[in-house]
């Protein structure tokens, strides 16, 4: 979840209770950030870690109470970060791996952990290959996938994948992609006991913009292509959303260099195909999505 404020944090954590009312301001960040993570822990706070403040890159993290709609100090990483997936883990733990370090092309290998009881940062074993704006998931078994990903902006995208164990803290690889990409978005499916992933940003080899959605076998390791999209939706991360139904809603998202489509599609992963269900009335970039119930997803900003 990047480039959102802290209003929109909430909004796609809480959408439900607010449907119907006003926009209205929390409390605002200790620090501004762009380009950070954030995610709900298990004491119902919301972690917010990293990012970009003016021309440097964050080390800091913060807590926000909902209830008190007050923020906290969460605890400075070891190393400064932004454009990085995160994770919750099974024992509530927070897991972080590589990300950008710099303004220009700097990354890093590390991976860290979060205590959300001691507000600390542990370093763990760091990742195989340096990767950001990469998307990282959480198996059933508690091992984490880690997929993509810019080796060298501007330079080439990943195709290789690799998982994380939290228990033996071991890093290995596993299938790789057709594809490189940057910015891909991952989601679990019941149905198929699958990671499907959708398309993001440039395929590196080639310079074009990815409409192959691919599915990941948690147990066999690999990769398999299944259906290609009407149009891409590059998002960075943002746009996709997976549905109660288990099914994954696109609306909009770029589909090449300083242009996005109008189209909203939708993924199944029973039948493994694609279906177009209409268009927005305004085509948007880096917006951020929420499901707010019933047949109803919010889309905001971009």
């Amino acid at each position: 979840m990047h480039k959102v404020t802290a209003l929109a944090i909430l909004l796609l954590l809480f959408a439900s209770p607010i449907l119907g009312q006003q926009w209205t301001f929390i409390a605002p960040m200790k620090t501004s950030r762009a380009v950070f993570n954030a995610l709900q822990l298990n004491n119902g706070k919301i972690l917010v870690t990293g990012g970009v403040n003016s021309n440097r890159v964050e080390v800091s993290s913060e807590l926000y109470n909902i209830s008190s709609d007050t923020w906290e100090n969460g605890g400075d990483m070891n190393i400064q970060r932004q454009n990085f997936p995160m994770v919750k883990l099974l024992d509530g733990r927070v897991y972080i791996p590589s990300g950008l370090v710099s303004m220009g092309t700097d990354m890093t290998d590390l991976s860290e952990i979060y205590n959300p009881t001691t507000k600390n940062w542990s370093l763990t074993t760091s990742v195989l290959e340096v990767r950001e704006g990469s998307d990282a998931i959480l198996l059933p078994n508690g091992k984490v996938l880690i997929v993509a990903g810019d080796d060298a902006p501007p330079g080439h995208y990943r195709e290789t994948s690799e998982i994380f164990d939290p228990i033996t803290q071991t890093q290995t690889f596993t299938g790789s992609i057709s594809q490189g990409q940057f910015g891909n978005t991952l989601f679990y499916s019941p149905d198929s006991a699958a990671i499907i992933q959708i398309p993001d940003h440039f395929d590196g080899s080639s310079g074009t913009w990815v409409d192959r959605t691919e599915e990941y076998d948690i147990a066999k390791g690999t990769w398999t292509g299944t259906a290609n999209s009407a149009s891409p939706h590059g998002s960075w991360q943002q746009q996709a959303l997976q549905l109660p139904s288990s099914e994954i809603i696109a609306p909009s998202g770029g589909n090449a260099p300083n242009s996005s489509t109008p189209l909203i599609e939708i993924y199944s992963p029973v039948t493994k195909t694609w279906r177009t269900i209409g268009n927005v009335r305004i085509p948007r970039v880096v917006a951020t999505t929420a499901y707010i119930g019933g047949d109803s997803v919010l889309l905001v900003g971009g």
